[in-house]
């Protein structure tokens, strides 16, 4: 093969630098690189993109590095004020739990006096039709009565007086 139509693999990339070779396919699909060719499931990739992706992955890892060691070198005033802003936002997190917790225990107080007053309607009536079972209404004893031969009326209209 010429060195121009040269192409390589993920994991011949990957030991080129001597990294994983994850992290070459999380560059790769992160900045959509699309590969040069197929061999089968292996993805090919020809110089340019090699190169691209060399610098690319090494820039990253020493982006990342860098960024590990500005977190390590704040200074105990930087790190207390960031402390106290999450502090803050927690506490004003906690009040709006608060708020609605309060809320809820209203709601289901009541939604509890609300029950108990239809319970009490209920119980009302429930007495009341015991009531009318211990004392009769007067229409109907009067239409128990049996009439004379004379008056008497037949079934139907004695039901539907």
């Amino acid at each position: 093969m010429n060195d121009n139509k040269r192409t390589y693999t993920m994991k011949q990339i990957a030991n080129l630098i001597g990294i994983d070779k994850t992290k070459i396919w999380r560059f790769i699909r992160d900045n959509n690189i699309h590969e040069y060719s197929k061999n089968g499931r292996a993805l090919l990739f020809n110089e340019q993109q090699k190169s691209r992706i060399i610098k690319g992955v090494k820039s990253s890892d020493v982006h990342s590095m860098n960024e590990q060691k500005n977190d390590s070198n704040l200074s105990d005033k930087e790190l207390i004020s960031v402390l106290k802003n999450e502090l803050e936002q927690k506490n004003k997190e906690i009040d709006r739990f608060q708020k609605l917790l309060d809320q809820q225990q209203q709601l289901n107080l009541s939604s509890q006096k609300l029950l108990e007053s239809k319970n009490g309607t209920t119980q009302s009536h429930e007495n009341d039709s015991k009531d009318d079972k211990i004392k009769p209404d007067k229409n109907i004893s009067e239409q128990n009565k049996k009439p004379s031969n004379e008056t008497r009326e037949s079934f139907w209209k004695r039901l539907f007086r």
